[in-house]
């Protein structure tokens, strides 16, 4: 493993982990560019990317720290939208014209734009647990961001007083454990992501390397509308991988989450709530609204799901939100298959399709 130092359009610096070499197969399939989850960080594929070159599916894999996370530098102001140029901008610092996505929630919402706006680029992408941003509905575009200029304005006070630092690298990796929303996350696998999201503080011990104004709320988020027409413009094969206890769990009442029956019940249940919540809304009633924020974001994910023209889907059973650091090898075995059938590259790769279809 080597680290390196991208430089993007600017001079702002991005960190990089790379496993491999970077000159080795000149196949785009081969070449992986790796991007990770909200305030994790390139140590997140520490386990999963040498697994890649050990079995032959990497020559190269090419871990980014997102701007903000890790050891890149930070920005002024965070929009996920903003990653996807940094994705094209570090391969074009290395070279690669064409390559592959390796791409875990925050980073699969960023590779799946990538490969739906520079189709000619992405030869294949792997997301592990996501499908798209998490959007939202047009009318609540002014309360996100007075939410987000409030918190700023929060955490921008004065005499606003700081966090005191912990004592130790595994303090850290206790709290970074139980902080963990979306499924488990084990205290071995902590260890991994504060090895580099983490560092020492000026008063002693230890706080985290990511840029506080990450914690920020987003000022804006995509309409549905938008997320389902970049997902559906993905032409790539893409593979999806999920976890059972994972990110998606809560949509399970319905049935195994991306299969057709589940996207029936889904269908059928939805269809329900918004015909209750709109009459209630007619009346000036408030009662639905909390059933109907709950049940939206299940609807979305399945037309987002029934969307997709070149994907494969695979359910784990087990591995949290985070099952490439978790369980690995269950990861590389569902990309060890659908490398040799349905993750082959299309010719199309690397063709300009302006050029192509003119």
């Amino acid at each position: 493993m080597s680290e390196h130092r991208l430089t993007m359009p600017g001079g702002r610096k991005v960190s990089a982990k790379v496993w491999g070499t970077l000159e080795g197969s000149p196949d785009c399939g081969m070449r992986w560019i790796a991007v990770h989850g909200y305030l994790d960080n390139a140590s997140s594929y520490d386990r999963l990317a040498p697994l890649m070159i050990e079995r032959g599916l990497a020559s190269a894999v090419l871990c980014l720290d997102l701007a903000g996370h890790g050891l890149s530098d930070f920005k002024e102001t965070y929009h996920a939208i903003d990653y996807v140029p940094d994705v094209f901008f570090a391969a074009d610092s290395v070279n690669w014209d064409t390559f592959s996505l390796l791409s875990h929630s925050l980073g699969g919402g960023v590779a799946q734009c990538a490969a739906a706006c520079m189709p000619n680029r992405i030869a294949r992408l792997v997301v592990i647990e996501a499908l798209g941003w998490w959007s939202q509905e047009a009318s609540a575009f002014p309360h996100t961001l007075a939410t987000s200029l409030k918190a700023s304005e929060a955490r921008h006070r004065p005499n606003r007083p700081k966090s005191a630092p912990y004592s130790s690298l595994e303090e850290c990796a206790q709290r970074r454990a139980t902080m963990n929303l979306v499924g488990a996350l084990p205290i071995d696998a902590a260890r991994i992501l504060v090895s580099r999201g983490a560092k020492e503080d000026p008063r002693g011990g230890f706080t985290w390397a990511s840029d506080p104004e990450l914690l920020i709320p987003s000022r804006f988020r995509l309409d549905e509308g938008s997320v389902q027409a970049y997902v559906s413009a993905i032409r790539s094969p893409m593979l999806l991988v999920f976890a059972n206890d994972g990110l998606f769990r809560r949509f399970s009442v319905f049935g195994t989450p991306f299969t057709a029956r589940w996207c029936l019940t889904v269908a059928a249940a939805y269809g329900i709530v918004y015909a209750v919540h709109t009459a209630a809304k007619i009346v000036g009633s408030k009662a639905t609204d909390k059933i109907y924020g709950q049940m939206r974001p299940a609807f979305c994910f399945m037309v987002r799901w029934l969307h997709l023209k070149t994907s494969t889907t695979v359910m784990l059973g087990l591995g949290g939100h985070h099952p490439h650091l978790v369980r690995p090898e269950d990861v590389l075995q569902a990309m060890t298959g659908w490398v040799g059938g349905k993750g082959r590259i299309p010719s199309s790769i690397g063709k300009d399709p302006l050029l192509t279809n003119g």
